[in-house]
C-alpha cells in the first residue's frame, strides 16, 4: 500500500503515497497496488489500487491515482464497479504506450472464471480495445512505436507494420526497452539478459538471480530486483552497469516478502 521513490545516487528514500492514510481497516482497503508506470516524458506516475474494498463487500471500484514528478497526487480517477487487475508480483501489469496519454492495462471484470485480458486504459478512467495481440502479456512500448511483450514463455515484438517477431527460444519474461529502443532487457530462469532488438544472441547480465529490469534514462544502467541466498524470501533492490558489468546495492534494506511484497521497479525518465 505504499509508493516510494529512491535517489540511485544516494541511496535516499521517500514515500510518494501511503494508502493506508486515514484508512479505517488498512488490511483491507490496501491490499492491492500495482507499480508506478511513469509517462514517456517523466512527468507524472500513474498507479491503480483497490483501496475501498470491504469483506462481503459487492466487487470493487478501483482507483487510478496519478502523481507528478515530485510525488504530490494530482488526481484520482474512480474506474468502473468490478474491474479487476492482476497484482504485480509476477510482471508489471500497468505501462504506458509511447504516445504518454494511454496505458495498458492487464484487467478482467469480477465475476468467475477470472479472464485476464491486455486492455488500453485513458488517463479520465475510460477504456479503449485490446492492447497488443491475442494472447501477449507483459507489454512494453519503445520510444518508436514497437511492443516487446511474453507470450508462451518467450520474448515477442510486434512492429509497427502489425508483424510479429519472435526474439528468444529459450524463454524469457519482463521484456523493457532501453530508452533508444536498441536494447531490450528481460528475465530468464531468475537471470537477467540482454538482447538486440533486431535479433541475435542473447547475452546473460547477471548470475546471482535478477528480476523485474528497469532501464536507466541514458541506457548505461539497469535496476532489478534480486533475491539473496538464506535471505527468508526477502529481495534487494540492486543496480546494474551494462557495459562495465558491475553491480551494486542500492537498498539498504531487505522488503520481507511474508509481510510486504515489492513491485517491479520503474526508472523515471529525464523530464523534457
Amino acid at each position: 500500500g505504499f509508493v516510494f521513490a529512491l535517489n540511485p545516487r544516494t541511496g535516499v528514500e521517500r514515500t510518494l503515497w501511503d494508502c493506508y492514510s486515514g484508512a479505517q481497516e488498512p488490511a483491507d482497503r490496501c491490499a492491492d497496488l500495482t507499480g508506478p508506470a511513469v509517462s514517456p516524458d517523466g512527468h507524472i506516475a500513474v498507479v491503480w489500487t483497490h483501496r475501498t474494498w470491504q469483506p462481503g463487500s459487492p466487487p470493487p471500484h478501483g482507483n487510478l491515482l496519478r502523481l507528478d514528478a515530485g510525488g504530490v497526487v494530482t488526481g484520482e480517477v474512480e474506474l468502473a464497479p468490478g474491474v479487476w487487475f492482476r497484482g504485480d508480483g509476477g510482471a508489471r501489469r500497468l505501462r504506458f504506450l509511447n504516445d504518454g496519454v494511454t496505458l495498458a492495462a492487464e484487467t478482467a471484470m469480477g465475476e468467475q472464471p477470472v479472464l485476464y485480458q491486455q486492455r488500453l486504459l485513458r488517463l479520465d478512467g475510460t477504456f479503449g480495445g485490446q492492447a497488443g495481440p491475442v494472447g501477449a502479456e507483459e507489454l512494453d512500448w519503445s520510444i518508436d512505436g514497437r511492443v516487446a511483450y511474453t507470450k508462451a514463455g518467450n520474448v515477442f515484438i510486434l512492429e509497427r507494420d502489425g508483424t510479429q517477431r519472435q526474439l528468444t527460444l529459450r524463454g524469457g519474461s519482463d521484456p523493457s526497452w532501453s530508452p533508444r529502443g536498441r536494447w531490450i532487457a528481460f528475465a530468464r530462469k531468475h537471470d537477467l539478459y540482454l538482447v538486440d532488438s533486431r535479433g541475435g544472441r542473447a547475452r546473460r547480465l547477471t548470475w546471482r538471480t535478477g528480476e523485474f529490469p528497469a532501464w536507466s534514462p541514458d541506457g548505461r544502467k539497469i535496476a532489478f530486483w534480486r533475491g539473496l541466498p538464506r535471505s527468508e524470501g526477502s529481495t534487494y533492490l540492486y543496480v546494474l552497469d551494462v557495459r562495465r558489468g558491475s553491480v551494486r546495492q542500492v537498498l539498504d534494506r531487505q522488503l520481507p516478502f511474508d509481510r510486504v511484497y515489492a513491485t517491479p521497479p520503474e526508472w523515471q525518465p529525464l523530464p523534457r
